[in-house]
């Protein structure tokens, strides 16, 4: 169930409802839609709905007296979350998909390790995930190379579900009550890259229509190559940035002709690589 304005959005076992509650003591029911399932969770987007059944029914709610079935993913899972457009699915492991199409989601990637997710949250690029065994903390900055970097056991495990209000995330865990844990206490330890390396970049407009400016945070003293990778891994465009002179840190490169979704910038020199998501709209 997800509150938004004046309507309840209600994902019912085998039926899709929208409540209008401008008139708290006299509810009405405005929108009405049959689903092929029991359903598990829900996530609302924008003017989507997507819905945790078998099939995952992603739902355009626009016109909240007529919603009506948009696509689906054939899985089934326990909860989705969607950020940007991606589809992050609590299955038997983690599942992502594509859904810049909502009509046609696809498969990215997926990281499994042996255990039900209940629960999916994504916070910036970590993942909070309910698991038959504890709560999983992920790194899912890019889809492709997914890990775990924290592992919490719980009181119980089944069928938890997750409430994130920064700084804290909230585990409701069946009989053994709420656990709650302050996200600012989470240390990932990596190795630093040398100094030297260590130029960084960044991108903006992000999101975008057009073009994105590429920057980096000092300038360069070589030739650095641009490449952009959609969210299956596919090259989609790649360019050589040679600076002109020693102060020159910056290039403009177009997306006009790309499809809108998530696609992700790498720059890198000799011995060096970063990477950062852009949204193109």
């Amino acid at each position: 169930m997800v509150l938004r304005d004046s309507f309840v959005y209600c994902a019912e076992h085998y039926k899709f409802q929208v409540v209008n509650i401008a008139r708290p003591r006299a509810p009405e029911i405005v929108g009405t839609l049959n689903l092929p399932d029991r359903t598990y969770g829900m996530c609302l987007l924008d003017t989507l709905a997507y819905v945790s059944t078998y099939p995952l029914a992603i739902i355009n709610v626009a016109n909240p007296a007529t919603p009506e079935t948009l696509g689906s993913i054939p899985r089934g899972t326990w909860s989705v979350f969607v950020k940007d457009t991606l589809a992050y699915l609590a299955a038997v492991g983690l599942h992502i998909w594509n859904v810049a199409n909502p009509a046609a989601p696809t498969p990215v990637d997926s990281l499994t390790f042996g255990h039900m997710v209940y629960d999916i949250i994504v916070v910036d690029s970590l993942a909070y995930l309910a698991c038959s065994d504890g709560l999983r903390l992920a790194n899912v900055a890019n889809p492709h190379d997914m890990r775990v970097v924290a592992l919490h056991g719980l009181p119980y495990s089944g069928r938890t579900r997750l409430v994130y209000d920064s700084p804290y995330v909230y585990v409701a865990t069946g009989d053994a009550g709420v656990c709650i844990f302050e996200t600012t206490a989470v240390g990932i330890a990596e190795t630093p890259a040398p100094r030297d390396r260590a130029r960084g970049f960044r991108v903006g407009p992000n999101p975008t229509r057009e073009w994105v400016d590429v920057t980096f945070n000092s300038p360069l003293a070589k030739p650095c190559r641009l490449t952009l990778i959609d969210v299956a891994g596919r090259r989609v465009a790649s360019v050589k940035f040679v600076p002109g002179s020693s102060q020159e840190r910056r290039t403009r490169i177009f997306l006009r002709n790309l499809a809108p979704g998530l696609y992700f910038l790498r720059a890198g020199t000799e011995g060096w690589s970063e990477m950062l998501k852009i949204v193109k709209q």
